[in-house]
């Protein structure tokens, strides 16, 4: 028996062992392909130290989450012509609302971000408001005569944004939440931020919900709308200055800049598309023309004159 194991060059206990350690090997193979929970939000956290999961470029979700926005923007551009006050004014309330959603999306996604459970669930919720940004750009118009022929008991178009951003500010302020708990407890100085950040966000959705209902459902004043712009302000200036003051969560070393550089391009390229559309309407009715021409060169002019700003360097300086 000692001899055919040698001749082998095994023996039991080697084989036990063998047995043993891919058993193991197995078993935290089949941990990590598991989605957790939560997961773990950050890459470290001790009492002296906080540090972010460390990614060179946007990830896929965040890429995918970035298309919906190009898409409900692109939606809007096409079903909003601005040809007058009116018109200009919602264009410019609806774009400072879906690009200010975005950006606290990103806010999160660059220091926070970690698949699991609970992301793929928020980024599920997020999508389907940004679906309902898109829904509502049909009939999104600041002419309180034109929002006063709706039908009683269905929502205009500003109404219902004004629903999602409820929602959307009661998601971040869960998202934070949850944050708060698992990080707050191994980095004791990261308390006090998350905190301030989430009670920033619920606050945010009582003032929509102070918004819809008393300035909107009672009144019908859509210039109460107005009133996004100082939330939108507050909110970027909270979150700036708490970056600033406590830097345990600041946005240095992230992929910040990347977001924002490869959102700029996809924008970029969807005006490109819409020009494009744009001049082949008018050469297929007047054909082409100095002043067409002029105005054509001028669009592809500002377009390149803005890709430097996209230079990776210069938007992380």
């Amino acid at each position: 028996m000692t001899h055919l194991a040698d001749v082998h060059g095994t023996t039991p206990s080697s084989l036990a062992e063998d047995a043993t350690t891919k058993t193991a090997h197995i078993r935290h193979r089949r941990e990590e392909e598991n989605l957790p929970l939560f997961g773990e939000l950050v890459e470290h956290a001790d009492q002296y130290e906080l540090r972010y999961h460390e990614h060179e470029d946007a990830r896929n979700i965040e890429l995918f989450f970035d298309l919906f926005f190009v898409a409900i923007f692109s939606t809007f551009t096409k079903n909003h012509e601005i040809n007058s006050t009116e018109s200009l004014s919602s264009y410019a309330v609806y774009f400072g609302v879906i690009w200010a959603s975005w950006l606290q999306v990103c806010l999160y996604d660059v220091r926070f971000g970690c698949d699991s459970i609970f992301e793929r669930f928020t980024k599920a919720v997020q999508m389907c408001m940004f679906i309902g940004f898109a829904s509502s750009t049909g009939c999104l118009t600041m002419d309180s005569a034109e929002n006063a022929k709706k039908n009683q008991g269905q929502l205009s178009g500003f109404e219902s944004l004004n629903v999602l951003m409820i929602i959307s500010r009661a998601l971040f302020a869960l998202q934070y939440g949850v944050a708060l708990v698992l990080i707050s407890r191994k980095h004791k100085p990261a308390k006090s931020p998350l905190i301030i950040t989430t009670g920033m966000y619920a606050l945010a959705a009582l003032i929509y919900t102070f918004l819809f209902k008393f300035l909107l459902m009672d009144k019908a004043n859509e210039n109460g709308f107005y009133g996004y712009y100082a939330i939108i302000a507050f909110e970027l200036f909270v979150m700036s200055l708490v970056a600033y003051r406590y830097p345990c969560v600041s946005f240095r070393g992230t992929h910040m800049h990347k977001r924002l550089m490869v959102l700029t391009l996809m924008i970029l390229g969807e005006g490109i598309i819409v020009c494009a559309f744009s001049f082949a309407k008018i050469s297929s009715k007047t054909g082409w023309t100095a002043n067409s021409f002029g105005q054509a060169l001028c669009v592809i002019l500002s377009i390149v004159s803005i890709l430097p700003i996209t230079n990776p360097r210069c938007i992380a300086n």
